[in-house]
């Protein structure tokens, strides 16, 4: 299938599986017939800078995509006519978008490290989520609307209560920018891919009991640590564990229930829980 004429840098298949949307450097959005492999008769869908990210309605009557100009544009798939005044986020680039599972807003992040909720009818933003410390890249809400997962370029995946705009939970593991993060069909669990080169499996279940107020439950502080100078680091700033330099990107700890990669360094709570203290023999032999 030909016609952009530029990189592309997005693609989608709708949800019933008959059309395919490409976002293109040449500031345009193509819609693709699926089975004849031609393009659609919808003409090219035209923005204001290169499109960078495109999601289908879960009704497939609306395609929605975001360009390098920061703003969100929305076309009727049947006729390619404008569905809605642009809508303009408040930072440049929008790299990620993404339907409600209801089609009722669209979430969409990007540069400026923050990401909006927009209402589909209205246009307007409904909630600013802002947390992250880089661009935001990859975007997906949770099969029932309640949370929205997100990817970093600060390398962290973060939940979000949709409903409030409250962070949930922040997951530690990737070492590069997080590019692409979905949930599983049976919603159980997220993945997510990165610069990397790892994919990680999520037991999202898990993750929203996380909260600050378990800060004593063993899996909760290995699940909030971070990676510093080769410490895992609590959120207390306790130093949990030591990580060699060679195992640093293979680090598979707490809800992270898969890793796939070149190799992996696994890294379990016992029975016991966690062990601290300046005297690490007796903490390991524990």
């Amino acid at each position: 299938m030909c016609g952009h004429t530029s990189y592309i840098m997005a693609v989608t298949f709708s949800n019933n599986g008959r059309l395919l949307a490409s976002a293109s450097e040449d500031k345009t959005v193509r819609l693709w017939d699926v089975p004849t492999q031609q393009a659609s008769a919808v003409r090219p869908l035209r923005c204001h800078g290169g499109a960078k990210a495109v999601a289908f309605s879960p009704e497939d009557d609306l395609v929605a995509a975001g360009d390098e100009s920061g703003r969100v544009y929305l076309w009727r798939t049947d006729t390619g006519v404008p569905a809605h005044k642009l809508l303009h986020a408040n930072y440049e680039t929008v790299w990620s978008i993404a339907f409600s599972p209801d089609g009722a807003r669209i979430v969409s992040g990007g540069e400026n490290n923050a990401a909006c909720i927009w209402d589909v009818a209205s246009g307007q933003c409904l909630l600013a989520l802002q947390g992250h410390t880089s661009a935001i890249v990859s975007v997906a809400w949770s099969l029932d609307g309640r949370v929205i997962a997100m990817g970093s370029e600060d390398t962290t995946l973060r939940l979000w209560d949709a409903m409030t705009g409250a962070p949930l939970v922040t997951l530690h593991g990737h070492t590069k920018a997080v590019l692409s993060v979905a949930f599983t069909c049976d919603g159980q669990f997220i993945v997510s891919g990165s610069e990397d080169t790892t994919i990680r499996k999520w037991d999202f279940r898990v993750a929203c009991q996380l909260t600050s107020e378990r800060g004593d439950d063993s899996v909760a502080a290995l699940a909030s640590a971070t990676l510093r100078d080769g410490w895992l680091v609590g959120s207390s700033g306790e130093l949990i564990s030591w990580i060699p330099a060679e195992y640093r990107g293979h680090l598979q700890a707490a809800l992270c229930m898969l890793l796939i990669g070149e190799s992996r360094v696994i890294i379990g709570v016992g029975d016991g829980g966690l062990h601290a203290g300046l005297n690490w023999t007796a903490c390991w032999r524990g």
